[in-house]
């Protein structure tokens, strides 16, 4: 792998770290207007759309009926419930915090994999893990400081916890499912089953018209389509290209550093206020991540 590759894939790396920062202020504020579960659902029928289209040019290959079993239970868990919460914290937490909070999902995963698989953390994994979860706890002490709702923020940090969780299960059955399929035809199956489970939801609740009535609004559908494209298709499609120029390590560390890159954003388009606490907080929790991934 040369010098140029490798620098194709760590501009490609941090460029999806950015779409997933922006698009988070993006989802934040049409939280204001749709629900969690309206957004959830527009997002993925968008992102359903761009993938469809470009796996008519590059190619499917049908998965055997284990895999979809895989990655169907993938989606369902960090697409149906993981994506809901997420956005349900985004509106409680704002972006800074919330990307922040996720961070904790490659140290859940961690030590899921460590139950189920027999993997283990190395002396530099343990200190990575213990620094990215006391970089996010330092950070998520600063609620006292800025007049949060005490029941918004508890119940934001509810859903972010449940977000993490069920997310770093639809990462377990991800890795098991992609040993026998490709990145993007595993994509586009997992968000497939994801979105699926959210019409089957909103159809037995009989609420599905509620949550898409608001994106009867051009502006607010506009907004959803843009933040769709730019976090659920650009972002992943950047991520699986760093991966193909650069190493999975170095990709993985600069495509998890979108917790940096949304600070200055949320401060001039949501006027959150940075602190230094939160600054250094995001600093020691991206650098715990980076011991995780090079460990």
């Amino acid at each position: 792998m040369d010098e140029n590759s490798i620098t194709i894939g760590c501009m490609f790396a941090l460029s999806a770290a950015l779409a997933w920062a922006s698009a988070s202020i993006l989802f934040r504020k049409l939280g204001d207007e749709v629900s969690p579960l309206g957004v959830n659902l527009g997002k993925g029928v968008i992102g359903l759309i761009c993938l469809a289209a470009t796996l008519v040019f590059v190619g499917f290959e049908n998965a055997s009926l284990k895999v979809w079993g895989l990655l169907g239970l993938s989606g369902l868990f960090g697409i149906t419930i993981g994506d809901t919460t997420y956005f349900a914290t985004l509106n409680r937490l704002g972006p800074r915090r919330t990307l922040l909070l996720t961070s904790l999902i490659p140290v859940c995963a961690s030590f899921m994999a460590m139950v189920l698989f027999g993997e283990r953390l190395s002396f530099v994994g343990w200190i990575g893990a213990f620094l990215t979860v006391g970089g996010v706890w330092w950070v998520m002490r600063e609620k006292t400081e800025d007049g949060q709702n005490d029941g918004n923020w508890r119940a934001g940090i509810g859903y972010g916890l449940l977000t993490v969780g069920s997310c770093s299960v639809g990462i377990i059955f991800s890795k098991i499912g992609l040993d026998e399929t490709k990145p993007l035809d595993a994509t586009f199956i997992r968000m497939s089953c994801g979105t699926a489970g959210l019409v089957i939801f909103g159809l037995a609740k009989r609420d599905i018209g509620s949550w898409l009535k608001p994106l009867k609004v051009k502006k607010t559908l506009l907004v959803l389509v843009f933040a769709s494209f730019i976090g659920t298709y650009i972002g992943m499609w950047f991520a699986l290209a760093a991966l193909d120029y650069a190493n999975v390590t170095l990709s993985s560390i600069l495509s998890s550093t979108s917790p940096v890159f949304v600070m200055p954003l949320a401060a001039i388009f949501l006027r959150e206020k940075l602190t230094l606490r939160g600054i250094a907080g995001a600093l020691v929790a991206m650098s715990g991540i980076a011991l995780l991934f090079i460990q």
